[in-house]
Protein backbone atom coordinates (compact mmCIF):
# COMPACT_ATOMS: atom_id res chain seq x y z
CA UNK A 1 0.00 0.00 0.00
CA UNK A 2 0.95 3.31 -0.93
CA UNK A 3 1.48 5.84 2.06
CA UNK A 4 0.21 9.76 0.72
CA UNK A 5 0.18 13.09 2.65
CA UNK A 6 -2.39 15.37 3.30
CA UNK A 7 -1.43 19.08 3.86
CA UNK A 8 -4.04 21.98 4.91
CA UNK A 9 -2.95 24.26 7.49
CA UNK A 10 -4.10 27.62 6.78
CA UNK A 11 -1.57 29.09 10.01
CA UNK A 12 1.29 27.85 7.66
CA UNK A 13 2.94 30.59 4.99
CA UNK A 14 3.32 28.70 1.52
CA UNK A 15 6.69 28.35 2.09
CA UNK A 16 6.21 26.28 5.44
CA UNK A 17 3.79 24.16 3.48
CA UNK A 18 6.03 23.35 0.77
CA UNK A 19 8.98 22.67 3.02
CA UNK A 20 6.52 20.04 4.95
CA UNK A 21 6.28 18.85 1.32
CA UNK A 22 9.83 18.47 0.24
CA UNK A 23 10.09 16.73 3.79
CA UNK A 24 7.61 14.48 3.50
CA UNK A 25 9.08 13.37 -0.23
CA UNK A 26 12.03 12.62 1.30
CA UNK A 27 10.81 10.30 4.01
CA UNK A 28 9.36 8.20 1.24
CA UNK A 29 5.32 9.56 1.19
CA UNK A 30 4.05 8.57 -2.66
CA UNK A 31 1.45 11.30 -2.87
CA UNK A 32 1.22 15.24 -1.52
CA UNK A 33 -2.42 16.44 -1.63
CA UNK A 34 -4.53 19.68 -0.84
CA UNK A 35 -8.27 19.67 -0.48
CA UNK A 36 -10.08 23.27 -1.65
CA UNK A 37 -11.60 25.69 0.74
CA UNK A 38 -12.09 29.12 1.66
CA UNK A 39 -8.44 29.27 3.05
CA UNK A 40 -5.94 27.94 -0.07
CA UNK A 41 -6.37 27.80 -3.43
CA UNK A 42 -5.62 24.38 -4.61
CA UNK A 43 -3.26 24.41 -7.72
CA UNK A 44 -1.40 27.70 -7.20
CA UNK A 45 -0.46 25.94 -4.11
CA UNK A 46 0.57 22.78 -5.93
CA UNK A 47 2.30 24.42 -8.71
CA UNK A 48 4.60 26.09 -6.14
CA UNK A 49 4.87 21.91 -4.72
CA UNK A 50 5.89 21.06 -8.27
CA UNK A 51 9.11 23.58 -8.65
CA UNK A 52 10.07 22.20 -5.31
CA UNK A 53 9.68 18.56 -5.73
CA UNK A 54 10.80 15.70 -8.14
CA UNK A 55 8.88 12.65 -7.66
CA UNK A 56 6.17 12.64 -5.29
CA UNK A 57 2.96 12.87 -6.62
CA UNK A 58 0.06 15.82 -6.81
CA UNK A 59 -3.61 15.98 -5.98
CA UNK A 60 -6.37 18.41 -5.26
CA UNK A 61 -8.04 15.99 -2.48
CA UNK A 62 -10.62 17.47 -3.68
CA UNK A 63 -11.95 20.39 -5.14
CA UNK A 64 -15.39 21.06 -4.89
CA UNK A 65 -17.42 21.42 -8.19
CA UNK A 66 -19.17 25.02 -7.58
CA UNK A 67 -15.60 26.73 -7.01
CA UNK A 68 -14.48 26.75 -10.69
CA UNK A 69 -16.11 25.26 -14.38
CA UNK A 70 -15.01 21.40 -15.60
CA UNK A 71 -13.01 23.84 -17.84
CA UNK A 72 -10.84 26.02 -15.57
CA UNK A 73 -10.44 22.87 -13.60
CA UNK A 74 -8.77 21.42 -16.42
CA UNK A 75 -6.99 24.11 -17.19
CA UNK A 76 -5.75 24.20 -13.66
CA UNK A 77 -4.86 20.54 -13.62
CA UNK A 78 -2.65 20.72 -16.87
CA UNK A 79 -0.65 23.59 -15.68
CA UNK A 80 0.34 21.55 -12.58
CA UNK A 81 1.05 19.06 -14.92
CA UNK A 82 3.31 20.91 -17.19
CA UNK A 83 5.53 22.22 -14.04
CA UNK A 84 5.24 19.07 -12.22
CA UNK A 85 5.99 16.30 -15.39
CA UNK A 86 4.76 12.87 -16.43
CA UNK A 87 2.30 10.98 -14.64
CA UNK A 88 2.51 13.64 -11.27
CA UNK A 89 -0.76 15.21 -11.39
CA UNK A 90 -3.89 13.86 -9.64
CA UNK A 91 -7.46 15.84 -10.25
CA UNK A 92 -9.45 15.06 -7.42
CA UNK A 93 -12.92 16.44 -7.29
CA UNK A 94 -15.85 16.22 -5.28
CA UNK A 95 -19.11 17.69 -4.67
CA UNK A 96 -18.58 19.79 -1.69
CA UNK A 97 -20.84 20.86 1.07
CA UNK A 98 -24.58 22.68 -0.29
CA UNK A 99 -24.60 24.91 2.42
CA UNK A 100 -21.22 26.16 1.65
CA UNK A 101 -22.01 25.93 -2.02
CA UNK A 102 -24.55 28.56 -1.58
CA UNK A 103 -23.79 30.81 1.25
CA UNK A 104 -20.19 31.05 0.16
CA UNK A 105 -20.58 30.39 -4.06
CA UNK A 106 -23.91 31.27 -4.66
CA UNK A 107 -23.72 27.44 -5.99
CA UNK A 108 -27.36 25.68 -6.24
CA UNK A 109 -25.55 22.06 -5.31
CA UNK A 110 -29.31 20.58 -5.19
CA UNK A 111 -28.15 17.54 -7.01
CA UNK A 112 -25.04 16.41 -5.94
CA UNK A 113 -24.40 12.98 -7.73
CA UNK A 114 -25.54 14.97 -11.33
CA UNK A 115 -23.14 17.62 -10.83
CA UNK A 116 -20.23 15.54 -10.45
CA UNK A 117 -21.43 12.99 -13.40
CA UNK A 118 -21.54 15.91 -15.94
CA UNK A 119 -18.18 17.34 -14.08
CA UNK A 120 -16.07 14.33 -14.87
CA UNK A 121 -17.76 13.38 -18.59
CA UNK A 122 -16.74 17.23 -19.71
CA UNK A 123 -13.44 16.78 -17.71
CA UNK A 124 -12.96 13.64 -19.53
CA UNK A 125 -12.99 14.56 -22.84
CA UNK A 126 -11.11 17.79 -22.50
CA UNK A 127 -7.98 16.12 -20.79
CA UNK A 128 -7.71 13.60 -23.82
CA UNK A 129 -7.54 16.82 -26.00
CA UNK A 130 -11.34 16.07 -27.48
CA UNK A 131 -13.65 19.23 -28.28
CA UNK A 132 -16.28 18.62 -26.41
CA UNK A 133 -20.01 19.50 -26.38
CA UNK A 134 -22.32 18.51 -23.13
CA UNK A 135 -25.86 19.60 -22.07
CA UNK A 136 -26.13 18.29 -18.42
CA UNK A 137 -28.42 19.31 -15.93
CA UNK A 138 -25.61 20.88 -13.82
CA UNK A 139 -23.03 21.56 -16.70
CA UNK A 140 -22.41 22.31 -20.01
CA UNK A 141 -20.23 23.29 -22.47
CA UNK A 142 -20.17 23.99 -26.32
CA UNK A 143 -17.07 22.68 -28.70
CA UNK A 144 -14.70 23.54 -25.66
CA UNK A 145 -11.38 21.61 -25.76
CA UNK A 146 -8.16 21.89 -23.66
CA UNK A 147 -5.23 24.00 -25.71
CA UNK A 148 -2.50 23.14 -23.18
CA UNK A 149 -1.25 19.29 -23.40
CA UNK A 150 0.69 18.19 -20.90
CA UNK A 151 2.99 15.42 -21.32
CA UNK A 152 1.26 11.72 -19.66
CA UNK A 153 -1.58 11.54 -18.11
CA UNK A 154 -3.53 13.36 -15.11
CA UNK A 155 -5.39 10.94 -13.30
CA UNK A 156 -9.45 11.84 -11.77
CA UNK A 157 -10.28 10.63 -8.75
CA UNK A 158 -13.63 11.24 -6.91
CA UNK A 159 -14.20 11.91 -3.04
CA UNK A 160 -16.63 9.94 -2.19
CA UNK A 161 -19.02 8.96 0.74
CA UNK A 162 -21.75 6.65 -0.23
CA UNK A 163 -22.14 4.32 -2.86
CA UNK A 164 -23.85 5.80 -5.43
CA UNK A 165 -21.12 8.44 -6.04
CA UNK A 166 -18.14 5.31 -5.56
CA UNK A 167 -19.93 3.49 -8.55
CA UNK A 168 -20.10 7.00 -10.43
CA UNK A 169 -16.34 7.26 -9.64
CA UNK A 170 -16.33 3.42 -10.90
CA UNK A 171 -17.51 4.18 -14.24
CA UNK A 172 -16.49 7.98 -14.73
CA UNK A 173 -13.19 8.40 -13.09
CA UNK A 174 -9.78 6.64 -12.33
CA UNK A 175 -10.03 6.39 -8.93
CA UNK A 176 -12.06 7.23 -5.51
CA UNK A 177 -10.68 8.88 -2.20
CA UNK A 178 -12.62 8.07 0.74
CA UNK A 179 -13.01 10.16 4.16
CA UNK A 180 -14.00 10.06 7.64
CA UNK A 181 -14.21 5.82 7.77
CA UNK A 182 -12.95 2.74 10.21
CA UNK A 183 -10.62 0.55 9.13
CA UNK A 184 -13.23 -2.31 8.70
CA UNK A 185 -15.72 0.27 6.77
CA UNK A 186 -12.67 0.87 4.41
CA UNK A 187 -12.11 -3.27 4.12
CA UNK A 188 -15.35 -3.98 3.16
CA UNK A 189 -15.46 -0.61 0.73
CA UNK A 190 -12.55 -1.96 -0.95
CA UNK A 191 -13.50 -5.43 -1.20
CA UNK A 192 -16.89 -4.10 -2.59
CA UNK A 193 -15.18 -2.00 -5.36
CA UNK A 194 -12.87 -4.45 -6.78
CA UNK A 195 -16.32 -6.42 -7.39
CA UNK A 196 -16.92 -4.46 -10.07
CA UNK A 197 -16.41 -5.63 -13.39
CA UNK A 198 -13.24 -2.84 -14.52
CA UNK A 199 -11.73 -5.23 -17.29
CA UNK A 200 -8.01 -3.86 -17.67
CA UNK A 201 -8.75 -0.77 -16.50
CA UNK A 202 -6.50 1.02 -14.18
CA UNK A 203 -8.84 2.19 -10.58
CA UNK A 204 -7.16 3.56 -8.08
CA UNK A 205 -9.04 2.97 -4.06
CA UNK A 206 -7.21 5.49 -1.68
CA UNK A 207 -8.41 7.02 1.38
CA UNK A 208 -7.94 9.64 4.15
CA UNK A 209 -6.85 8.86 7.85
CA UNK A 210 -7.15 12.31 10.46
CA UNK A 211 -4.12 11.55 12.66
CA UNK A 212 -3.19 14.45 15.87
CA UNK A 213 -0.14 13.24 17.15
CA UNK A 214 1.22 15.02 20.88
CA UNK A 215 3.02 13.60 23.69
CA UNK A 216 0.06 14.42 25.73
CA UNK A 217 -2.98 11.58 24.06
CA UNK A 218 -5.53 13.47 25.94
CA UNK A 219 -4.70 16.71 23.77
CA UNK A 220 -4.45 14.85 20.80
CA UNK A 221 -7.50 13.05 21.06
CA UNK A 222 -9.76 16.48 22.18
CA UNK A 223 -7.92 18.02 18.61
CA UNK A 224 -9.12 15.15 16.42
CA UNK A 225 -12.80 15.66 18.25
CA UNK A 226 -13.13 19.10 17.04
CA UNK A 227 -11.92 18.63 13.89
CA UNK A 228 -14.58 15.59 13.55
CA UNK A 229 -17.54 17.93 15.33
CA UNK A 230 -16.65 20.29 12.15
CA UNK A 231 -17.62 18.12 9.59
CA UNK A 232 -20.76 16.48 11.47
CA UNK A 233 -22.65 19.86 10.78
CA UNK A 234 -23.09 18.47 7.38
CA UNK A 235 -25.97 15.82 7.29
CA UNK A 236 -24.06 14.04 4.60
CA UNK A 237 -21.13 13.28 7.29
CA UNK A 238 -23.60 12.63 10.04
CA UNK A 239 -25.22 9.73 7.65
CA UNK A 240 -21.99 8.47 6.76
CA UNK A 241 -20.66 8.10 10.55
CA UNK A 242 -24.44 6.30 11.12
CA UNK A 243 -24.09 3.90 8.82
CA UNK A 244 -20.58 2.47 10.37
CA UNK A 245 -22.53 2.10 13.46
CA UNK A 246 -21.29 5.11 14.99
CA UNK A 247 -23.57 8.07 16.90
CA UNK A 248 -22.70 11.30 15.43
CA UNK A 249 -23.93 12.74 18.38
CA UNK A 250 -21.28 11.21 20.69
CA UNK A 251 -18.40 12.41 19.17
CA UNK A 252 -15.37 11.52 22.32
CA UNK A 253 -17.02 8.02 21.33
CA UNK A 254 -16.93 7.70 17.48
CA UNK A 255 -13.52 9.50 17.05
CA UNK A 256 -11.99 6.15 18.69
CA UNK A 257 -12.99 4.85 15.84
CA UNK A 258 -12.86 7.27 12.87
CA UNK A 259 -9.01 8.59 12.91
CA UNK A 260 -5.76 8.29 15.08
CA UNK A 261 -4.51 10.06 18.03
CA UNK A 262 -1.84 9.93 20.52
CA UNK A 263 1.78 10.20 21.23
CA UNK A 264 4.13 8.80 17.81
CA UNK A 265 4.47 5.37 19.04
CA UNK A 266 0.55 4.78 19.43
CA UNK A 267 -0.36 7.06 16.31
CA UNK A 268 2.17 4.15 14.56
CA UNK A 269 0.66 1.02 16.67
CA UNK A 270 -2.68 2.26 16.03
CA UNK A 271 -2.39 3.11 11.86
CA UNK A 272 -1.55 -0.88 11.30
CA UNK A 273 -5.44 -1.73 10.76
CA UNK A 274 -5.54 0.34 7.95
CA UNK A 275 -2.55 -0.64 6.61
CA UNK A 276 -4.15 -3.85 6.28
CA UNK A 277 -7.28 -2.61 4.84
CA UNK A 278 -6.69 -2.88 1.02
CA UNK A 279 -6.47 0.30 -0.21
CA UNK A 280 -4.17 1.09 -2.94
CA UNK A 281 -2.90 4.39 -1.02
CA UNK A 282 -3.59 5.63 2.52
CA UNK A 283 -3.43 9.30 3.30
CA UNK A 284 -2.68 10.47 5.92
CA UNK A 285 -4.34 14.02 6.90
CA UNK A 286 -2.32 15.67 10.38
CA UNK A 287 -4.25 17.55 12.25
CA UNK A 288 -2.17 20.19 13.63
CA UNK A 289 -2.04 19.77 17.83
CA UNK A 290 -0.44 23.30 19.03
CA UNK A 291 3.12 24.17 18.73
CA UNK A 292 4.04 20.72 17.02
CA UNK A 293 1.56 21.60 13.87
CA UNK A 294 1.45 19.14 10.97
CA UNK A 295 4.82 17.92 10.99
CA UNK A 296 5.12 15.50 14.03
CA UNK A 297 2.01 13.57 12.41
CA UNK A 298 3.86 13.69 9.02
CA UNK A 299 7.30 12.49 10.61
CA UNK A 300 5.70 9.98 12.74
CA UNK A 301 3.83 8.11 10.29
CA UNK A 302 5.92 8.30 7.26
CA UNK A 303 6.74 5.25 4.86
CA UNK A 304 10.20 5.52 6.52
CA UNK A 305 9.47 4.13 9.72
CA UNK A 306 6.76 1.49 8.75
Amino acid sequence: MELGVSLVDPSLSSRQLTDVVVRAERLGYHAAWTNESIHREAFSTLAGWAAATSRIRLGTGVAPVYIRSPMAAIMGAASVAMAAGPGRMVLGIGSGHPLIARSHFGFDLSSPLEAVSDYLKIVRELRHGRRVTHHGKVFSVEGARLGLHAAGPIWTVVGALGPRMMELAVHEADGVLLNWATASHLRSTATWLRGFDLGAAFFHIAAYVRVAVSSDPAVARNVLAEDLGQYLRHPAYRRHVEKQGLDPDDVSSAVNHLGIAGDPQQCREALKPYLSSGLDELVIRPVPVGDQGIGAAVEALAPAYQ
